[in-house]
């Protein structure tokens, strides 16, 4: 059959690959995110897939258009490469086994052509925002830069300033480091007295953040300058007390974008302390667009930092609907059926998450939560250890990892490894309600290990 030719199989090939790959052009967000870990490995502060650099080195040459190619030939080609270079090693076959070898090709080729087009078409339904303000927070960084140096910034926020803004890196400072400033108050004040900060910039994960945000709401030395939809920016000194625009006020013409900007900033005001703001801005969200999931997403964020487990996981729910793969969505979906007291489910969602995201911070923690839940105290045991390997730069306290491996460990029979975990988060930072729990398991542990007297 003619139309079994190499030649027409690697035109098949070519649309196949190209069809997989245009989703990369529709989904900007993903494009910001792996530019801006890529442009972070360059730095040296972070760890990024050689795509994530490669897509980092086309922005850098090219801009957002280079970056959006970078990714998508990265997915072109394996997919041109392997189907071509199984039609061509077909035409070596017998000619029965040939044919059956290019029919299951070129089969093929339609269905991946046909799955890229509809997952094009998704990506732009959910993702098509090119707005730099809504990727990036330019603004955080302009007024940051215009505050003095050094700058401080959580860890969240530093492949964003790698990639966008990298006059303000500041290489003294590690990760880990900043990981341990942002959960501890404590040792934040001992950094700002040695070498004081003109501001503090906390984007991103703002929950990693929130000891410190706490902290700074509640210093004289201190003052809220922006609170925005990417995050805050504290001021040193005195200043007049932040006022949030009013919602007709924000600066998004377009419906989705406007609603966006109104859902993210609700969150930042949540964690602000700005309640009412944050209801008013939500509220207002959700009414320009009650369907986009990534409105949906943020609702449900507000919901859960509220408590308001059962609405978090509506939101959530109806975000999966539009969305099922987002990592967020399914992470606050799982998140509220644990705290719902749906153990089980919450349990296989998070085992989900994990296997997607093996290295994600929260997924792993909740992971471990909900296996505690469900008294699978092995898996517990896997989740804590792999996040015991990358929490230093990561704002999760070592230390408290520590406990919930020596809880485990204890459940399971293992007084030895629970000891040695209990030991080694005394050897940390603690609270002084968690070191006194962590002497009392020890002083318990250490009593049953010893032979009962004679009497």
């Amino acid at each position: 059959m003619k139309i079994l030719k190499t030649p027409i199989l690697a035109a098949c090939a070519g649309f196949a690959g190209l069809a997989l790959a245009a989703p990369c052009f529709f989904t900007r967000t993903d494009t910001f995110s792996a530019v801006a870990r890529g442009t972070a490995a360059r730095a040296g502060i972070d760890d990024a897939s050689l795509a994530d650099q490669a897509a980092a080195i086309a922005f850098r040459l090219g801009g957002w258009t280079a970056a959006d190619g970078a990714r998508a030939l990265l997915v072109f080609l394996p997919v041109f490469f392997i189907l071509l270079a199984a039609a061509i090693l077909s035409a070596r076959l017998p000619a029965r086994f040939s044919s059956i070898v290019r029919a299951g090709l070129l089969i093929t080729a339609f269905v991946l052509t046909v799955l890229g087009g509809l997952n094009s078409a998704n990506c732009w339904s959910r993702d098509a925002t090119q707005n730099i303000r809504l990727l990036a927070p330019v603004d955080l960084f302009d007024l940051a830069a215009k505050s003095g140096r050094p700058v401080f910034y959580n860890p969240a926020a530093a492949n964003l300033i790698a990639a966008h803004a990298p006059g303000l890196l500041d290489p003294a400072i590690s990760q880990a480091e900043r990981a341990n400033l942002v959960q501890s108050p404590v040792a934040f004040r001992a950094k700002d007295k040695a070498t004081p900060f003109a501001a503090v910039l906390l984007c991103g994960n703002l929950s990693e953040s929130r000891a410190l945000i706490d902290m700074l709401l509640a210093s004289p030395n201190w003052h809220l300058e922006l609170a925005d939809h990417h995050g805050l920016l504290f001021r040193r000194g005195g200043g007049p007390a932040f006022r949030p625009l009013p919602v007709e006020s924000v600066p998004f013409s377009e419906p989705h974008e406007k609603a966006l900007c109104l859902a993210r900033t609700a969150l930042s005001f949540e964690i602000a302390g700005l309640k009412t703001e944050a209801r008013d801005y939500m509220t207002a969200a959700t009414a320009l667009d009650s369907s986009a999931p990534d409105v949906l997403i943020a609702s449900s964020a507000l919901f859960a930092s509220q408590g308001r487990w059962l609405k978090a996981r509506t939101m959530a729910e109806r975000a999966l609907k539009r969305w099922p793969d987002s990592a967020q969505a399914a992470y606050l979906n799982a998140r509220a059926m644990l705290e719902l007291g749906a153990v089980e489910k919450a349990y296989q969602q998070s085992s989900r998450l994990v296997r997607r995201n093996p290295r994600d911070i929260s997924a792993l923690l909740l992971h471990a939560r909900a296996a505690r839940a469900v008294h699978n105290p092995e898996a517990e045991i896997r989740s804590l250890e792999k996040l015991l390997a990358i929490a230093g730069a990561g704002g999760v306290p070592a230390g408290r990892i520590r406990i919930y491996l020596g809880q485990a460990w204890s459940q399971r029979g293992f007084p030895e490894q629970a000891l040695e975990n209990y030991r080694a988060a005394l050897a940390g930072e603690l609270l002084p309600e968690e070191e006194k729990d962590v002497r009392e398991a020890i002083q318990t542990i250490e009593r049953n290990r010893l032979p009962s007297s004679q009497s």
